[in-house]
């Protein structure tokens, strides 16, 4: 408390090639970091760079060990080093909501705004906008491992499964008789996990 004052100042955290624990700023004006070997916790000042409030609501480790950010109110997606303890945006979306990992490296940011999934590199270069238009208004994905992905199409409450390479769009559940407002997917063994904001509460079902 002596660091840090305010209410929900972080919004998830990951764990970063070297160790340190890594938390999203959410209204902090800081990126927080915590050293588990020396039970130390730090603030890396991001305010020049993003000054808004609700800035990113979740962290993930990238194959590289780069932590991302999943962008609420901003407009970019946060990318840190914790090897040389820096925090950058890239791109500029419309309502992004998520950034998944790519096996490969880089990200996929489902671009709710603009309708498509925007790609990026390990290097943070952005290298195409995939399934434009295919999945209407997406929010998140789970990627497959076969180069094809589920993926949000919030507005219709559909989850779509598409071809990354192609754009192709392959199968489409429509789940408004059984859940709405679809938040996030997740894999676990065969099944997909959809977490849906129904009432009462926060639903898991399994697809």
């Amino acid at each position: 408390s002596s660091t840090l004052s305010i209410d929900r100042e972080f919004a998830g955290a990951a764990t970063a090639a070297n160790g340190l624990v890594v938390f999203a700023p959410r209204y902090a004006d800081c990126v927080g970091v915590f050293n588990a070997a020396s039970n130390a916790f730090s603030c890396v000042d991001i305010d020049s760079t993003l000054s808004i409030d609700n800035k990113f609501f979740d962290a993930t480790t990238a194959a590289n060990g780069l932590v991302v950010f999943a962008p609420l109110s901003a407009d970019c997606v946060g990318v840190f080093d914790a090897a040389i303890v820096s925090c950058t945006g890239l791109g500029a979306f419309r309502y992004p909501q998520h950034a998944t990992p790519r096996p490969e490296g880089g990200v996929l940011v489902p671009d709710y705004g603009n309708g498509c999934l925007q790609q990026f590199s390990t290097q943070g270069q952005h290298e195409a906008a995939l399934c434009e238009d295919v999945a209407p208004l997406p929010s998140a994905l789970a990627l497959m491992g076969d180069g094809t992905a589920w993926v949000i199409a919030s507005d219709d409450e559909d989850l779509v499964r598409v071809n990354l390479t192609t754009g192709a769009r392959l199968i489409e559940l429509n789940c408004s008789d059984r859940c709405f407002f679809l938040e996030d997917l997740a894999l676990a063994g065969d099944a997909l996990l959809v977490l849906s904001a129904g009432e009462p509460g926060r639903t898991c079902i399994a697809v």
